[in-house]
């Protein structure tokens, strides 16, 4: 198994049939979950509605009634609605616990005692303001441009870390 690039994971069976499982089990709930918030937040927010039918509509002949994936994989704006969807209601709150190194460690330069569980929430981390100004405001305009493709490092909806793989590889 590889990822886009090629690049061999080099994942035992084990691991494999774990990525598999995640794939079956939760990959299905997380899909639906980001397309009924996207769906929720467009239909809130019209004028974001109007400037993706928009773009969909200059990408797409008039008779597709399915989009072919080659011809939206990569429209910017489809992409932001996607991406502030993620944001504003990631499909998993909080990422899977982690345990830190025996003697201890430091995270943002706090000290964390050895061999504690720790996670993270997306839902905290997209929602601060030194973060995202207007964090509560649905804005796919902020993943646009030179400024958006910066801050895709910000976006960490699922916060699976290497058990996510496959699952990533297949998302995007």
């Amino acid at each position: 198994m590889g990822d886009k690039s090629g690049t061999p994971h080099n994942l035992g069976w084990g691991e494999i049939v774990a990525e598999i499982n995640i794939m079956m089990n939760a990959g299905h709930d997380t899909t639906a979950i980001v397309l009924r918030n996207a769906l929720f937040f467009l239909q809130r927010n019209y004028k974001c509605l109007a400037k993706l039918r928009e773009e969909l509509d200059e990408a797409l002949e008039e008779d597709e009634v399915i989009a072919p994936y080659d011809k939206v994989k990569h429209l910017p704006y489809l992409r932001a609605c996607i991406d502030e969807s993620l944001r504003m209601l990631p499909p998993v709150v909080f990422g899977l616990p982690r345990r830190t190194p025996v003697e201890c460690t430091f995270i943002l330069n706090e000290y964390v005692p050895g061999d504690v569980s720790v996670s993270i929430s997306s839902f905290v981390v997209h929602h601060q303001e030194s973060v995202f100004k207007d964090h509560n405001i649905y804005k796919p305009e902020r993943w646009l441009g030179e400024e958006g493709k910066s801050r895709r490092h910000t976006l960490s909806p699922s916060v699976l870390g290497r058990e996510a793989a496959l699952a990533g590889t297949l998302a995007t």
